[in-house]
């Protein structure tokens, strides 16, 4: 970052996978908080995922590893009838067309390597910045979009430049 550049005071609400990809990206510049309302090992569960090429290339572009989070590439789909016969098998090679492949990973692996990046140290990620601050158990009650104030359960209220919202 130059001289010239502003470093922002960057709130997040929610620890989920667009809260905690927002906090990844802006961790590089800005001075980054997240409010999760539950407690560390808070998850959305263990269902799978889907992240399609372009996904997968934002995600890649910013440090994310696919084995940490159990990704595996989608190949193709294939559909059977009630008796178990296949009714269709299609390929899906999408590398060629659109540099990088459809990945599925279980919901939690996917949120536990975000996590990750987000609290990592920045040298072992090899980028600028510094670690996002995660706040856990301590939801956010209260926001006054104009001012950038957001009232916590404890009733601590906390300002910021920007607001992120999940």
């Amino acid at each position: 970052m130059s001289n010239n550049d502003v470093s922002l005071k960057v709130l997040i609400i929610g620890s989920g996978l667009a809260g905690l990809t927002a906090a990844r990206i802006l961790r590089e510049h800005h001075d980054v908080t997240v409010y999760e309302r539950g407690n560390a090992a808070v998850a959305t569960g263990g269902q799978g995922i889907l992240i399609a090429p372009n996904g997968v290339k934002i995600l890649e572009s910013v440090g994310f590893n696919r084995n940490r989070a159990g990704a595996v590439p989608i190949q193709g789909v294939r559909t059977y009838d009630k008796e178990g016969n296949v009714l269709e098998d299609v390929g899906l090679d999408l590398t060629a067309r659109f540099g990088a492949e459809y990945m599925a990973m279980k919901r939690e692996d996917f949120r536990e390597e975000l996590l990750r990046l987000v609290t990592e140290d920045s040298g072992s990620l090899g980028i600028g910045g510094k670690p996002a601050k995660m706040v856990f158990d301590m939801a956010v009650v209260g926001l006054d979009p104009e001012e950038g104030v957001l009232t916590l359960s404890d009733g601590s209220r906390v300002a910021g430049d920007v607001v992120v919202g999940e």
